[in-house]
């Protein structure tokens, strides 16, 4: 079985208060329920990942020890091996209002805290000590303000000087720069591709644009595109997935 890293550099706790009724703004709101879940999209595909039956899925980035234990009994639920590099201080929690009967969302997010060099050498040498157990590497999310875009990509070199896969899922400069490896697989929505692309862009110039990606080296391109579905591309194929059908594009 292939063992799989997955690397979370902004992971949040969402705190989800639930509304029967709509948001009253600038009133006192009386919430039904809320609860807490251990976030951040590198936590979310090893939970997925977990829950389809793969084992050995390591996590790690960068956690608060001051409100940890909420992620820490999420990884040992979900069986993960937990390498998160632990700072004094708080992981950032994201304030979530469902407004139930609406089924409507509305996000407030923080930011992250800032991490000194020495926690950030500490995940280098924590990925350089057990490059031999890993095949696949996962870079997911947004990478925070206080630390350079070109994390992914400088983590990434060394990685695939090993041989390792690399898949990355994330947006803006940092995905830019992480094409340069070319890592072995990436996910991007419709707006982070139309950030690369422009998003003038009809149908056929999505293709021929994937395409591009495939001939500079990456090996699967899964474009996810919301109520239209998905594009999976490799070197031989383009296939467009909507529900339970799929066709041939390319």
């Amino acid at each position: 079985m292939c063992n799989i890293f997955t690397l979370t550099l902004n992971p949040a706790i969402d705190l989800n208060i639930m509304l029967h009724g709509e948001l009253s703004k600038g009133r006192v709101n009386r919430a039904d329920k809320s609860f807490k879940i251990a976030g951040g999209k590198g936590i979310n595909v090893a939970s997925y990942l977990s829950d389809l039956g793969l084992r050995n899925i390591a996590v790690t980035g960068f956690l608060g020890m001051g409100n940890a234990q909420c992620f820490k009994e999420h990884f040992v639920n979900k069986g993960l091996l937990d390498h998160f590099i632990y700072f004094h201080g708080y992981t950032r929690e994201n304030i979530k209002i469902v407004e139930e009967k609406y089924s409507m969302t509305t996000d407030i997010n923080l930011e992250s805290s800032y991490i000194d060099m020495p926690s950030l050498q500490q995940l280098k040498d924590l990925i350089d000590s057990t490059i031999y157990k890993n095949d696949y590497y996962i870079f997911s999310g947004s990478v925070p303000d206080w630390l350079d875009s070109s994390i992914y990509f400088e983590l990434g070199k060394f990685i695939k000087e090993k041989n390792k896969k690399i898949i990355i899922d994330t947006s803006g400069i940092p995905l830019k720069m992480a094409l340069k490896l070319p890592p072995f697989a990436i996910k991007p929505n419709l707006d982070e591709f139309y950030e690369l692309y422009g998003s003038t862009l009809n149908f056929n110039g999505i293709l021929k644009n994937i395409g591009t990606l495939i001939d500079s080296g990456i090996e699967y391109v899964l474009l996810s595109m919301g109520a239209e579905g998905a594009i999976l591309a490799d070197k031989n194929a383009m296939v467009k997935v909507t529900g339970k059908l799929s066709h041939l594009v390319s």
